[in-house]
């Protein structure tokens, strides 16, 4: 009884403490970019919070994650911040980013009208302190597709080639979660070459099953596709990369 009673604290100590140390290294990084309501805002209000999330299919019964990444913007003109949430490589605490994937791997599904289910959502907002106006769950399918689409090249499933040659978080975070970094930069790069602003309307026609929101769609659709319209070229900035690349040196 009294190993069982041990064993059970230090279990207890261990959670508090994943829960303490990527809730802290999160919220030093996105503390100026909290929402201050859950209600997608205006254009006129500046800043948005939208979690993005990225799973294998969503035409499974149980999609699996691949990836969660919270994403600032403000429109118009203003750089695209993403900040990774999922996977971790833990910055030299691999022990602890190891034990908070888990966590949210465990944790992720979806209910019947594809929403977050409570308990993921929970550990989001309740441990990491993060918090957003709302959500977008991407599959590969609908990834492949903007690849394609900003990219210009549609042959031989070129989108779907990228996408199955980036690992899984459950295999390979760190690697999993630089190439995904990478995907989404290329993206933003290639949006400058573009004779015209993808039609995300039509892209969100036939992906229509591989993606999933508690957003209104037909807003979300315009505002990007006004970003998209008046920037000349879409900004992203990876801030922790960069303050990881800084400390690197």
């Amino acid at each position: 009884m009294k190993n069982y009673r041990l064993i059970a604290s230090l279990a207890f100590a261990v959670t508090l403490s994943i829960g303490f140390w990527l809730g802290s290294a999160l919220r030093e990084n996105i503390r100026l970019y909290l929402p201050s309501k859950r209600s997608l805002p205006t254009a006129e209000t500046g800043q948005k919070n939208v979690l993005l999330v990225y799973v294998d299919d969503l035409e499974s019964v149980e999609p699996r994650l691949e990836g969660v990444w919270l994403m600032v913007y403000t429109l118009p003109g203003k750089p695209l911040i993403l900040f990774p949430v999922y996977p971790s490589d833990g910055s030299g605490a691999q022990a602890l980013a190891e034990a908070a994937n888990h966590q949210l791997e465990d944790k992720f599904k979806l209910d019947r009208k594809q929403h977050l289910d409570q308990g993921f959502i929970d550990i989001l907002e309740n441990e990491r302190r993060i918090l957003w106006d709302g959500y977008l769950v991407l599959d590969k399918t609908t990834a492949a597709l903007a690849i394609e689409t900003w990219s210009g090249y549609y042959g031989e499933d070129y989108g779907r080639m990228v996408i199955e040659g980036i690992h899984h978080p459950w295999e390979n975070p760190s690697e999993a979660l630089n190439q995904q970094k990478s995907v989404i930069s290329s993206i933003c790069e290639q949006s400058s070459r573009l004779a015209a602003p993808p039609d995300l309307a039509g892209i969100y026609r036939q992906a229509k099953t591989h993606v999933a929101t508690n957003l209104p769609p037909e807003q979300v659709i315009a505002e990007w596709q006004s970003m998209l319209a008046t920037s000349d070229n879409l900004i992203c900035e990876f801030p922790t990369f960069e303050k990881q690349s800084a400390a690197t040196r």
